[in-house]
Formats: C-alpha cells, sequence, structure tokens
C-alpha cells in the first residue's frame, strides 16, 4: 500500500487499499494524540470531522477522517455492504503505523463505527456514535404512517434513494445557498441554531458537496448498503460503547425508548442524552466531552 501526499494545507492523502482501490483521507487535531476514526454522516464525507477540529486539538486528539468508497475521494466498491468498510479501516489504520483506536460515527455513520469495532474487536478500544444504530425499518416505529410508508418502499425498491438524492446534488450546483437551505430545514432546531454563523454554515456545505463530488454513485451506494443486510450484529460489539443522542433528534430513533433499548441491549454500553441536537450539534457543543470520554475508555 502507498500513500501520496494531495494537498499539505488540506492535510489529505490517499491510501491504497489491498485490492487496489483509494480512501481519502484528512486529519484534525494532534498527531500524538489518541487515535479516533471519525465514521462521517450521510450524506457527508471526510469532511464532516471539521466540526470536531477544535475539540479534537484541545483533547489531545488525532482524529482521522476517511472517505467511504465512491465519497469524496475514495474510489467506488459496488455491491458493499456497512460490514466492508471494517476492511477499508483497518488498511487506512495500518497504513498509518496505528495498532489500537477508537471509532466515532456520526449520524447515519453510526453503523459503520459499530462494523469495525465488531470486525476488530483486538484494535478498537472504544466507540461513541450520535446515533443508535438502527434499520430504517426500525427508525420509522413510533414515527408517522408516511416515515412509515417511505421507509417500506425504500427497502422494497432500493433505486428510490436516488430521486432525493439527486434533488440534493441538483439543488447544491445550481444555487449552493438554496442548496444549504435545504439541508438546514431538515436538521433539530437546536443544530440549525448552533450553525447560524457562516464558518459552521460553510463546513456543511463543503462536507456534503464532497459527498457528491464523483457524482450520485458514492451517496446511492451508502444508502443501499445502510437499508440492505449489514453483515454484521451491532450486538455483538464488545468494547466500552457510548451512544450520544440528542432530544430532538427524531430522525435518530423511531422512538424515545429506542437508543436506550439498544443501548441497555450491550454489556458495556452507556446513553447519554442532550437537550434537543442532532448529530451536527453533538459534534459542535459536545465534541470535547465525546473525545475525553472516548479516551478515557481506552
Amino acid at each position: 500500500m502507498k500513500t501520496a501526499a494531495l494537498d499539505a494545507r488540506l492535510n489529505v492523502r490517499l491510501i491504497q487499499t489491498h485490492d487496489g482501490r483509494h480512501l481519502g483521507v484528512s486529519e484534525y487535531g494532534i498527531e500524538s494524540g489518541d487515535p479516533v476514526v471519525f465514521c462521517h454522516d450521510f450524506p457527508g464525507s471526510r469532511l464532516g470531522a471539521a466540526f470536531l477540529a477544535a475539540a479534537a486539538e484541545r483533547g489531545g486528539a488525532r482524529l482521522i477522517a476517511v472517505d467511504r468508497p465512491g465519497i469524496g475521494l475514495s474510489t467506488p466498491r459496488k455491491g458493499r455492504r456497512v460490514v466492508d468498510w471494517a476492511s477499508d479501516v483497518e488498511c487506512a489504520v495500518d497504513e498509518l503505523g496505528l495498532r489500537e483506536f477508537s471509532v466515532l460515527g456520526s449520524g447515519r455513520g453510526s453503523p459503520y463505527a459499530f462494523a469495525v469495532a465488531a470486525r476488530l474487536p483486538e484494535r478498537v478500544a472504544a466507540l461513541a456514535a450520535t446515533r443508535a444504530p438502527l434499520r430504517a425499518k426500525d427508525e420509522a416505529r413510533g414515527r408517522g404512517w408516511f416515515s412509515r410508508y417511505a421507509s417500506w418502499l425504500g427497502n422494497r425498491f432500493p433505486f428510490l434513494h436516488a430521486l432525493p438524492l439527486s434533488l440534493y446534488q441538483q439543488a447544491l450546483r445550481a444555487d449552493p445557498k438554496e442548496g444549504l437551505a435545504r439541508l438546514l430545514e431538515g436538521l433539530p432546531s437546536e443544530d440549525r441554531r448552533l450553525l447560524i454563523d457562516d464558518e459552521t454554515r460553510a463546513l456543511l456545505l463543503a462536507d456534503v458537496r464532497e459527498a457528491f463530488r464523483q457524482g450520485l454513485g458514492g451517496p446511492f451506494d451508502d444508502a443501499i448498503a445502510l437499508e440492505g443486510d449489514w453483515g454484521f450484529s451491532p450486538g455483538g460489539v464488545r468494547c466500552p460503547v457510548q451512544i450520544w443522542k440528542g432530544g430532538d433528534d427524531s430522525a435518530a430513533d423511531g422512538s424515545p425508548s429506542a437508543a436506550l433499548g439498544f443501548a441497555h441491549g450491550l454489556a458495556h454500553a452507556s446513553l447519554h442524552r442532550l437537550k434537543g441536537e442532532g448529530p451536527i450539534g453533538a459534534l459542535l457543543r459536545d465534541g470535547s466531552e465525546i473525545l475525553r470520554r472516548l479516551a478515557l475508555s481506552r
């Protein structure tokens, strides 16, 4: 495997996998700090880790963010499942010379974080996630009929995921401000409040635009992987687990007790309830505490 620097100012590199693909990697924080692999949200990219950049520097963490296949700078991998992400992360940490590390899943990146912990139990010291790793059908329980019907359609006809993704991409290309407005509409109120300044909004816009750098293929494959057979059981994770759940993050579980029920089903899990935050709010306002507790769990 080879590593090639792309742009020192952006701290971006390509790491080659065993099958010849490439993974886009960016790092934030302190190189000598506790390593944490960041599993980005959907739709999102490695640039989503920038929301934690300041927290990583303050907390002495080395945040390693990797684009999933077909997203950002990473080569597509057709037919991929969530579990396949573990082998890609293993290639990345091997190239970086890391033996043990923690994982952090943001939003719908949480199942990918659990996949890494499940498949690399000797290497993952601790796991944090901003939502429970629940399937779409479980998320829809306890919500309105439309959400349940949409979940059923998405599972039965996966190609339907291309429509909302295409609308996002078109809006971002035609008018970035309009595309950003659509993104903000779908966030909890506390997340929107925290994203009021130009800098954080620019981070969000850059993150999602990077997700579509190669077109719809990568995000579409991501949606299919999340809807399909993950290839592993999140309940098999044995390292310490922290789930940081926002009170208004209705997308993060199907009912108020879903995240708590999942946490109680794991031997070494704890649930941290946040007031009115979604995944982005958790990173912006509670990132330092999340990283601190990850370090303590190692």
